[in-house]
């Protein structure tokens, strides 16, 4: 059985494309430059209701994102169709070393990158994340979205919560 959900609501932002994420540093600087410390933000500037502090997240290994309580969905990108067996059997087969795609889809037979399925709620595979700690709200101001664009490049928000 999965864990409770908590009360405080971590935000993910994965850099999608096989892009990296950046130094400390580098988030540290392009941050400031507006004013916004690694500290949080209660302003809202970034985020609808602000947030705690910011971090990176660097796994040794490609990880999924998800939000950590189970029951997500998972669709083929093709029909749409449910195909939470087949993405068990991949997501098992690449934890053990295997590729990070289903081979064969349940749902049309095709192959499929696990980064290109359908999640709801949001989830994603990715060497990294930017992890906005407690946050008000899943929603990045207009500004949020262009600053971490910016730092990133096309990315996926997946909400967490502990």
């Amino acid at each position: 059985m999965p864990p409770r959900p908590g009360s405080r609501l971590d935000l993910y932002l994965v850099p999608t494309q096989g892009r990296t994420l950046p130094s400390q540093e580098v988030l540290k600087s392009a941050l400031s430059e507006q004013g916004i410390d690694l500290e949080g933000d209660a302003s809202g500037r970034l985020v609808d209701g602000g947030f705690a502090s910011i971090r990176l997240d660097r796994p040794p290994r490609l990880t999924l994102y998800a939000n950590r309580q189970g029951g997500f969905r998972v669709r083929c990108p093709a029909g749409g169709q449910n195909i939470v067996p087949s993405f068990n059997a991949a997501l098992s087969s690449w934890r053990a070393g295997g590729q990070a795609t289903i081979a064969e889809c349940g749902a049309c037979g095709g192959e499929h990158a696990l980064s290109e399925l359908d999640f709801a709620p949001p989830a994603a595979l990715g060497r990294g994340a930017i992890v906005l700690v407690d946050v008000g709200s899943m929603r990045l101001t207009a500004e949020g979205g262009a600053r971490f664009e910016a730092i990133l490049g096309p990315f996926v928000i997946v909400g967490s919560r502990r």
